[in-house]
């Protein structure tokens, strides 16, 4: 027999035996865990001299997200951008008072131009609970 064909020979069945040991004995790749659906919600408001910004965000454990995040300037300019993301994609609502930001409909994305809804002043909340339903945005 030709010396490489043996070789070549045992060479494979020493992959096969190492495969049905180390399966044995718990190592390898195995598929049969479940993953449980873990909710999440979590929030942040940072203010400095500059202004603030806000993050809120809650999850169902089932890759379904909905949240905002917003962007308060010293000078008054304000962004705030409303979102779901899930079996539909990532579809958000941007409200803004910021100059050269017009009302469009690019990629799902809505644009208010008018006004942002938030008042100014000192130690106010901006957050996710301000008075209206989640329906109503998207």
């Amino acid at each position: 027999m030709n010396k490489f064909v043996l070789i070549a020979m045992v060479a494979a069945f020493l992959m096969v035996v190492d495969l049905v040991l180390a399966t044995e004995h718990g190592y390898g790749h195995d598929d049969d865990y479940k993953h449980e659906p873990h909710p999440f919600k979590f929030g942040y408001k940072v203010t400095d001299k500059y202004g603030s910004h806000t993050r809120n965000e809650e999850g169902d454990g089932h890759g379904n997200r909905h949240g905002s995040y917003s962007i308060h300037d010293k000078d008054g300019r304000v962004r705030v951008v409303e979102y779901v993301a899930d079996k539909n994609g990532f579809q958000a609502k941007i409200k803004s008072n910021e100059p050269g930001v017009q009302s469009s409909h690019a990629a799902h994305a809505s644009y208010d131009h008018d006004g942002h809804g938030y008042h100014h002043g000192g130690g106010e909340e901006y957050g996710h609970d301000d008075g209206h339903k989640d329906d109503d945005h998207y």
